[in-house]
């Protein structure tokens, strides 16, 4: 009777020990903070003209790019401190690194940072953002070269002229872009516009697009997700499923633009 009793107590106990680690586990991939703190603990102003780079690297933080209200650049963090926080201006690079957090308790974490950077609508240069469970937000910028990667994590653009993103496990969102290189491991891709060419991929997600016009040639490429194209210029549309259906409204097959859609397992549709 007690060798019994002893057995469902450490049965309890195990499960009590396997939820804790699937909690922590599942708040760790879903990059979603418990604890938000909205403190400021950093601002300062920057010059554009001294800024060709903007480079963040962060984990654990939410980075938003927004349009300045002024002439200038303006850095702002929210959270509970500054500390782990690295701002370095060499040369004309603007350097913003984070520290990774490594405080859990029970699986819950505090959202440490945001990090806001507010950049001139006009600004021609470039920004790269580097980060670990945490989405990214880019506002109009029709004029910047931005590269984004994240891990764990959803990334939206408004505007950008041209872009390159790699995510793995979030969904990519765009309205407007002319120029895209776009990679994700799990997570859809949804675009508004495409205004000159596109070289996606993901390996489980789908991808649609509502407009399309290229001036060069493109390609998509999915191993599990469909492709949806709702509307789309004068080109030449080259398919390859081994696991699904295609269905294509328009195609110029004289057209020496060309648009290469493969899927391994995943229907095709271009209207």
């Amino acid at each position: 009777m007690q060798k019994s009793k002893n057995t469902t107590i450490i049965k309890v106990l195990v499960l009590i020990i396997l939820i804790i680690f699937l909690l922590e586990f599942i708040i760790i991939l879903s990059g979603k903070f418990i604890f938000a703190n909205n403190k400021k603990v950093y601002n300062r102003v920057f010059s554009p003209q001294q800024i060709t780079n903007i480079n963040i690297n962060t984990t654990y933080q939410d980075i938003k790019v927004e349009e300045s209200l002024t002439n200038d650049i303006e850095l702002t963090i929210y959270g509970n401190n500054k500390k782990g926080v690295d701002i370095t201006k060499i040369n004309n690079n603007l350097n913003i690194k984070k520290k990774k957090y490594s405080n859990f308790s029970l699986g819950f974490r505090k959202k440490e940072d945001e990090i806001v950077i507010k950049v001139p609508k006009s600004y021609n240069k470039n920004i790269y953002i580097n980060t670990i469970s945490g989405d990214i937000f880019v506002a109009n910028f029709i004029n910047s070269n931005i590269s984004l990667e994240t891990i764990s994590g959803d990334i939206k653009i408004n505007s950008s002229k041209k872009a390159n993103i790699s995510t793995r496990s979030g969904n990519i969102s765009i309205k407007k872009v002319n120029n895209l290189i776009s990679t994700t491991t799990s997570g859809d891709i949804n675009i508004q516009s495409i205004n000159k060419n596109c070289h996606l991929k993901t390996i489980s997600g789908n991808i649609k697009i509502k407009n399309l016009n290229m001036n060069t040639d493109s390609t998509i490429d999915t191993m599990s997700g469909d492709v949806k194209i709702e509307n789309v210029g004068p080109i030449y549309i080259n398919t390859k499923t081994i696991s699904g259906n295609v269905s294509i409204k328009r195609n110029d097959r004289f057209n020496p633009l060309e648009l290469k859609i493969k899927t391994t397992s995943g229907n095709i549709s271009v209207k």
